[in-house]
């Protein structure tokens, strides 16, 4: 029949319309995260070792003590805890507050990485840059802010999410002091020798929050020569040398809170110790295990997977098989690990003809982490963004057709793992007195005491039991 088998001309879809989705569909998803992090203001004072550490140091200070009393043998820089004193002095200090202030650097942290990572991460000059598109940024954003170890982490008050707020601040600020304008562009009114003043401040702000903050000063160098190179701020401070001096003066000024907080951190001794009382072959074993160590650490960052997590949720649904199952996982982290390490190798590679700050800055962290010898994925927390950014590169260097279609299935399966740590970190916030027996098996005895629940007392942390009903 001529009705059956005439067909209406298809419809093509409208610019407007598409344009609205592309739009909105960044918009819902940044709500959505918003949400997520917001939502968490609900959840009691998550304790953790260094939390207790920091919130006595900022205690202690308000005693008039000072950061550091010989009780505590702090490792510590005082970034954090004199935010805490200064949150205490405006009578505001509470576990919502601490967890809007980690919201805040999360918020910081992620913005200033989308706009570095436009043209910071390897640029190489200004008339052939190597560029992370919009779209791509917005992804690497989306997967970091989804990351079990930064959202884990947002609502504990201690300072890795502070200072991945402040430091990716500083490259932001570095990557504009290391930019210079093409041929014919007017020169911005501020100099770059002021970013770069700038950026020193912010890394100085950086190294006092994380003493790991000392890998930024590669990166305040790096910016300081600029994309014109050595010859270039030669030729510019022959004429200017009492800004030199001012600048060195800076420099040395910008040392001393580096050289204080390496001096007196006790991790730097630990690590120190450990290699130097190492002999030839027991050296040679800390190193191997501290690259496995790395290797596990990135895993669960690629995998979006928590070993720590993954136990339990393997004893309930796998009681026969639990051990084989962690045993499976052990083998996947290490693979995916190694997976991620080379997809950064190729990224490095691929954009290898003029670093930024920012590349400069992720070589110095790394480069320390891989002679780290502690095991703790939240040590990567500061650079996902740089992670996910230099994979993407090293992915897309491969083979770029193919790249795109197994980086949407990747990331498709990050966020659905995301949005478990998202559901089961905001049932904890919202466990009430379940919370005692969820949260962590080192203070859950601690929690009872301070919600008047039974409790057994040789378990019970009295400093911890003090906050709680403080915070």
């Amino acid at each position: 029949m001529p009705g059956l088998s005439a067909r209406s001309p298809a419809r093509t879809p409208s610019p407007l319309a598409g344009a609205l989705v592309q739009r909105l569909v960044p918009i819902a998803g940044v709500v959505l995260v918003a949400a997520a992090y917001l939502i968490q203001v609900r959840s009691p004072l998550r304790l953790h070792f260094d939390a207790v550490v920091l919130l006595r140091m900022a205690d202690s200070f308000r005693a008039g003590r000072g950061f550091s009393p010989p009780e505590l043998n702090s490792p510590h820089p005082i970034g954090f805890p004199a935010l805490v004193a200064l949150l205490q002095a405006l009578h505001v200090a509470s576990a919502p507050v601490l967890v809007l202030v980690n919201d805040a650097a999360v918020a910081i942290g992620l913005v200033c990485s989308f706009h570095y990572l436009r043209s910071g991460l390897f640029a190489g000059t200004h008339e052939a840059p190597v560029h992370l598109s919009k779209r791509t940024r917005w992804v690497i954003c989306l997967l970091t802010a989804t990351s079990w170890v930064l959202f884990k982490h947002a609502v504990i008050p201690i300072t890795d999410v502070v200072y991945f707020g402040v430091s990716s601040l500083t490259l932001l600020v570095l990557v504009r002091a290391w930019q210079r304008p093409p041929e014919g562009r007017p020169t911005s009114a501020v100099g770059p020798f002021a970013w770069v003043a700038l950026g020193s401040v912010l890394a100085a702000c950086s190294i006092l929050t994380r003493t790991v903050g000392i890998t930024l000063l590669p990166a305040v160098g790096w910016a300081a020569l600029g994309q014109g190179g050595p010859s270039a701020v030669f030729e510019y401070f022959r004429r200017r040398r009492a800004l030199l001096a001012m600048l060195l003066l800076s420099a040395l000024v910008l040392a001393v809170p580096a050289v204080i907080a390496v001096a007196h951190n006790k991790y730097v001794w630990d690590f120190a110790t450990r290699y130097s009382s190492a002999g030839s072959r027991s050296l040679a074993g800390v190193l191997q295990q501290t690259f496995l160590d790395r290797l596990a650490d990135m895993g669960e960052i690629v995998l979006n997977v928590s070993s720590q997590a993954f136990s339990p949720v393997a004893q309930s649904f796998f009681p026969a098989h639990a051990a084989l199952a962690s045993t499976a996982l052990s083998g996947a982290l290490l693979l995916a690990g190694l997976v991620g390490y080379v997809l950064i190798g190729l990224g490095f590679w691929a954009a290898r003809r003029t670093l930024s700050p920012v590349a400069v800055y992720f070589l110095a962290y790394t480069a320390l982490l891989l002679i780290w010898p502690y095991r703790d994925p939240r040590f990567h927390l500061p650079c996902l963004p740089l992670i996910f950014g230099t994979a993407a590169l090293g992915l897309m260097s491969v083979h770029q057709k193919r790249a795109r279609a197994a980086l949407w299935v990747y990331v498709a399966g990050f966020l659905l793992l995301g949005c478990g740590a998202v559901v089961h970190t905001t049932r904890l916030t919202f466990a009430g007195d379940r919370f005692a027996d969820s949260y962590s098996d080192r203070y859950a005895d601690s929690y009872k005491a301070a919600y008047g629940l039974p409790h057994d007392d040789s378990k019970v942390d009295p400093e911890a039991v003090r906050l709680l009903r403080e915070y």
